[in-house]
């Protein structure tokens, strides 16, 4: 495991690589060391395990967690966390059931006391309607006598009432004349006329003193627009006054029609007061006799009643010492058949906990068995994968090396001939310069014997 974390460092042999750069050349110890580092995640989760295994004081609570897979782990989560949701909501429900249960005993018994209260409380009310029926024999003339004035009571209010509708009628009917004369009147703009008008009538009606300037006239002559407008103030005057006297003399007629119909609704009102009080004589003796008849049947109807709610109370007593009776002893059943359940379901509930126990110690002790084994062979694979590395390292540097070598011997060799091929060429030039020499005199006495010549 040093060789991952720390900068290799093996001595090499050759001489020729003392004065290399590494950066030139990618090295594997750089590619290695990017690698995330193997993490043990046995040895964490069973830290993990016994912390929270020595935490838990009640052995029964401890609960061996899966290690190795995610849904593992959620299925044991979801068991665990059910079954206590299941168990909650079971005592909840046998809560509910015994308060219901216990609810539904009280009603019943509050029922049945209240249904005595109400028998009693009618018996004592029929018992006072008998003893008032024989009080209210002696008062009956009085009762007689105040209907009697009451009733006069009631036909003077009817007669009132009647007045008052014919007075609302006449006066609608005085109401609807005065609004047809004030339709017909005819309306006329006031400014006009008085734009129009003489000043001798000016002065005779009575005018606004903040008017008087828009109407006055500078003219002395009286246009023939004004004439015209006095002669059809004239016309209309008269016609005002024809229908005038006409209204009035509709009006004299329709009061005398109305008075005509007012007395024959008068005479008609007395005639049907008349009658209806013959049809009250009637219904009173009528009355007479139904009260005769029913106080009659009132008698013999609590006469009856009376036997029948004292045969109905002794039924009801003994149906409800009986249903009493059935009560407890459905009640007794119940509460042993209760505390046979109880003790069945609490056997049961002892042994899954006893074997869920064991279950648990069992999966405690394979778990530690298999995380023991993870760990053996992580170690191993971990030593060879080191060896290897190791190896590989090696025969990287050699390779290296070797490399390195190779080159270096080529290029001495190179080198070696460059340098043989430089000497040569020396001396080839050094053999040229001698022969040179040696050609420059003969060739100097050729060309002066060629210069004797031409000349």
């Amino acid at each position: 495991m040093d060789l991952l974390n720390n900068n290799l460092t093996i001595p090499r042999g050759n001489k020729y690589k003392q004065n290399l750069n590494w950066t030139d050349v990618p090295h594997p110890q750089q590619i290695l060391i990017t690698k995330p580092e193997v993490q043990l995640i046995a040895k964490e989760t069973i830290r993990k395990i016994f912390t929270e295994l020595l935490h838990t004081s009640n052995p029964s609570k401890i609960t061996q967690r899966k290690v190795f897979t995610k849904s593992t782990n959620e299925k044991y989560l979801h068991e665990k966390y059910f079954k206590l949701w299941k168990n909650i909501v079971e005592t909840r429900r046998e809560r509910r059931r015994n308060l219901e249960h216990a609810k539904q005993q009280k009603d019943k018994i509050d029922f049945f006391i209240h249904e005595l209260k109400k028998r009693k409380t009618t018996v004592q009310t029929l018992t006072n309607q008998s003893k008032n029926i024989n009080k209210t024999n002696l008062h009956t003339g009085n009762n007689y006598r105040s209907r009697y004035e009451a009733q006069k009571s009631i036909i003077e209010l009817q007669k009132a009432k009647l007045e008052e509708q014919n007075r609302i009628i006449k006066e609608l009917k005085l109401g609807q004349l005065c609004a047809d004369l004030e339709k017909s009147r005819v309306k006329i703009n006031i400014r006009e006329i008085f734009a129009n008008c003489s000043r001798q009538l000016k002065h005779k009606i009575p005018l606004v003193m903040k008017e008087e300037s828009k109407f006055s006239i500078d003219t002395r002559k009286v246009p023939k627009i004004i004439q015209l407008v006095e002669q059809k103030s004239l016309e209309r005057a008269e016609k005002r006054r024809i229908i005038l006297e006409r209204k009035q003399q509709i009006e004299e007629a329709r009061q005398k029609m109305i008075e005509k119909a007012m007395e024959e609704k008068r005479a008609v009102e007395e005639e049907g007061i008349k009658k209806q009080l013959e049809l009250m004589k009637e219904r009173r003796r009528k009355e007479l006799e139904m009260e005769k008849t029913r106080r009659r049947n009132q008698q013999i109807y609590a006469e009856k009643f009376n036997k029948a709610t004292k045969f109905y109370n002794s039924l009801l007593l003994n149906f409800c010492f009986h249903k009493l009776y059935r009560n407890v002893q459905k009640r007794r059943d119940n509460e042993q058949l209760a505390a046979y359940h109880y003790k069945r379901n609490l056997l049961k509930k002892c042994l899954t906990s006893w074997m869920q126990l064991i279950e648990d110690h069992h999966k405690a002790q394979y778990n530690k068995a298999v995380d023991h084994y993870q760990e053996n062979i992580l170690r191993k694979t971990i030593i060879h994968w080191c060896m290897f590395h190791q190896e590989y390292v090696l025969n990287y540097q050699v390779a290296e090396d070797l490399y390195d070598f190779k080159l270096l011997s080529n290029a001495f060799t190179k080198w070696k001939q460059y340098m043989i091929d430089q000497i040569m060429d020396k001396r080839k030039r050094e053999l040229l310069e001698l022969e040179n020499r040696k050609t420059e005199p003969a060739e100097r006495t050729l060309g002066f014997l060629l210069g004797i010549k031409s000349m």
